[in-house]
């Protein structure tokens, strides 16, 4: 699917969440996000991020998760395959920033994670690896 040019005024919705990653990390790092459509009733089409850490590799990393979804997003891709593909826990919830972003979208916007008209569809989610050797 080819990209379309995005109006320069679009509808937008933030929210804020807090991600920890582990026992290491208690209180956790606050991040807003924004989803954007293209027109009231459309799909999400775009997607930001942003960490309360100024000018730091997780602010950067955040950034960047934004950037390729939102791509993803624009031609075409649910997010339900890529959702899928990402590291997760032993109890199933996801291991990094991505995917928790992910969940915090799919509460808010689940459309995005349905396939689209002319998508096929048949995306299969990556089998799980318990061995990274194993996989070799």
């Amino acid at each position: 699917m080819a990209r379309e040019r995005l109006p320069n005024r679009r509808e937008h919705e933030v929210f804020d969440f807090v991600f920890s990653r582990g026992p290491h990390d208690p209180v956790g790092t606050r991040y807003t996000a924004g989803l954007g459509w293209a027109a009231p009733g459309a799909p999400v089409t775009e997607i930001f991020l942003d960490c309360d850490k100024l000018a730091s590799a997780m602010t950067d990393d955040a950034r960047d998760i934004a950037v390729i979804l939102s791509i993803a997003l624009q031609h075409g891709v649910p997010l339900a395959p890529i959702r899928a593909a990402l590291t997760k826990l032993e109890s199933g919830e996801p291991a990094g920033l991505a995917g928790r972003l992910l969940a915090e979208i799919e509460a808010r916007a689940p459309e995005a994670f349905e396939p689209r008209p002319g998508d096929p569809g048949g995306h299969a989610p990556a089998p799980v690896v318990a061995d990274v050797e194993a996989a070799r």
